[in-house]
């Protein structure tokens, strides 16, 4: 009973994989015809993907030309210039913290 099940289970999963890869190998390369509904069904599932696929790429080549325009005005340079002023600013009052926390130290000792 049981090794009839497992084997039943073993030959389903078997023939789903079969299955599932024939289908995708037919989506790949079938050179079909647009008279058959099958081939038709094919050809506009490849279709909406390489339509998917343009659009996605459309949509990165806008945004690296947002991105480069971003960039380019002048308004960001202000920002980046004042942000590293900010930085090295941030970084020179906590040098003056650290020198001062060592002073009182050494005033304690």
């Amino acid at each position: 009973m049981w090794s009839q099940i497992v084997w039943y289970t073993f030959g389903a999963f078997w023939c789903a994989i079969f299955s599932f890869l024939t289908f995708g190998l037919i989506l790949v390369f079938a050179p079909c015809s647009e008279e058959f509904y099958c081939c038709k069904f094919f050809s506009s599932i490849r279709f909406f993907l390489q339509q998917t696929q343009k659009e996605i790429l459309d949509k990165n080549k806008e945004v690296q030309k947002l991105e480069n325009e971003l960039i380019e005005r002048e308004d960001f340079k202000e920002f980046q210039n004042k942000s590293v002023e900010y930085q090295q600013s941030s970084k020179n009052k906590m040098k003056e913290l650290e020198r001062k926390v060592v002073n009182l130290f050494k005033d304690l000792e």
